[in-house]
């Protein structure tokens, strides 16, 4: 549960970088891995490439809205 939540707020914060990151070759094939079900989001958090990307993404600023309400 807990990997899951740490990508999932990785992911909101910073959704354009996420899927730029799943647009690279290794990317990819985490992502078709993942979605065969040969790998679960545990199975992703225990990378390092994984950890020390969520890491630095984690590390930035939310990016501020180009339409503010």
């Amino acid at each position: 549960m807990r990997a899951g939540q740490q990508l999932l707020e990785t992911f909101a914060r910073r959704p354009g970088l996420f899927h730029g990151l799943l647009a690279t070759p290794p990317g990819w094939r985490t992502f078709v891995a993942f979605c065969q079900g040969r790998a679960g989001f545990d199975d992703l958090l225990s990378r390092v490439p994984v950890r020390v990307a969520l890491g630095v993404l984690a590390g930035l600023p939310r990016r501020r809205s180009a339409h503010p309400r």
